[in-house]
C-alpha cells in the first residue's frame, strides 16, 4: 500500500512512507508484561523483552517520533514509497 500510494501521489509531489515499530515501552506494554505468563515477575518479563531485540533494549516513543520527524524533513525529500523498521534490529535476524 505504501509503494502504491507513493506512486499515485508522486505527481502531486507528496511523499508516502511507512514506519514499522517493534515493541515500544508504553503503559499498555508494561501492563501486558505484568501478566502471569510468560514470566513470573515484571523484572523477568522486562529482561525477556530486552533480550528479544539484538540491541538489547525496547524502544521508546521518542525513537519512533525521531523516525517520523526525519521522514517528514527536508533531509528525506528523495525518500518515498519506503518503510523504515524502527525495531532495534529485530527484523534483521
Amino acid at each position: 500500500m505504501t509503494r502504491n500510494d507513493a506512486i499515485t501521489c508522486a505527481v502531486e509531489k507528496v511523499r508516502v512512507n511507512a514506519i514499522h515499530p517493534a515493541c515500544i515501552r508504553t503503559p499498555l506494554v508494561e501492563n501486558h508484561l505484568r501478566a502471569p505468563a510468560p514470566a513470573p515477575d515484571l523484572e523477568t518479563a522486562k529482561a525477556a523483552a530486552r533480550a528479544a531485540h539484538p540491541i538489547g533494549s525496547r524502544g521508546q516513543a521518542d525513537d519512533i517520533a525521531r523516525a517520523v520527524v526525519w521522514r517528514a524533513s527536508e533531509e528525506a525529500t528523495f525518500v518515498t514509497g519506503a518503510g523504515v523498521a524502527t525495531d532495534r534490529g529485530d527484523r534483521a535476524r
